[in-house]
């Protein structure tokens, strides 16, 4: 592991306790709820449906999804994010997205915010392809490029991390080179959007 990456465990390590939690978001609470009302409608989940999040964090998503009947499987670069989740979903384990291997596949991918942090999007991107089952949905939530990443690569560099940021054409390049066919994509806020693949079906 680089230097870097440990530098993103640390953080996001650091801030399990309280991520995610209404009075911790602040005026970025509006932000985080268009995101989460995109993300599902990108999402479109039938009963259930098996899910991976992963980067899951302390379980924004994999939660709702877990009590709607969905089987889910969280995992997370940080411990002390998947100790948050454990009790609350199907399965929880630390992993690294780079490296993601569970032996099995899903109905959906979900991965936000997270790419970001990867050394390779490509290996990334299919490790996450490899996870998705024939017509599996594979969703994405990344910073962008221009004004409103370069504000969030601000925010993120007074903690010492660079976060990488992502054109759509761009992204939408790698799904395809992992053998996915694009969908969709929308974009929740200046600085970042989400982004929809499909797995082909047999």
């Amino acid at each position: 592991m680089d230097d870097h990456k440990d530098l993103v465990k640390l953080h996001y390590g650091q801030w399990a306790a309280t991520y995610g939690d209404a009075a911790d978001d602040g005026w970025f609470a509006w932000v985080r709820a268009r995101e989460a009302r995109l993300v599902y409608r990108m999402l479109e989940l039938d009963g259930g449906a098996t899910v991976l999040d992963a980067g899951c964090g302390p379980g924004l998503y994999a939660r709702r999804m877990h009590l709607q009947g969905h089987e889910v499987w969280a995992v997370d670069f940080a411990p002390e994010m998947v100790e948050r989740v454990s009790a609350h979903v199907s399965h929880s384990q630390q992993a690294d997205v780079e490296e993601l291997a569970l032996g099995r596949t899903f109905d959906r991918v979900l991965c936000l915010g997270v790419l970001e942090w990867v050394r390779c999007p490509q290996t990334a991107v299919k490790r996450l392809a490899a996870h998705l089952a024939p017509g599996g949905r594979l969703v994405l939530l990344v910073p962008r490029t221009g004004p409103g990443g370069w504000v969030y690569q601000y925010q993120k560099r007074k903690h010492s991390l660079a976060a990488r940021l992502y054109s759509t054409s761009a992204m939408r390049k790698l799904g395809e080179e992992a053998g996915l066919r694009y969908r969709a994509h929308v974009t929740p806020a200046l600085h970042n959007f989400i982004m929809v693949f499909e797995a082909e079906r047999p």
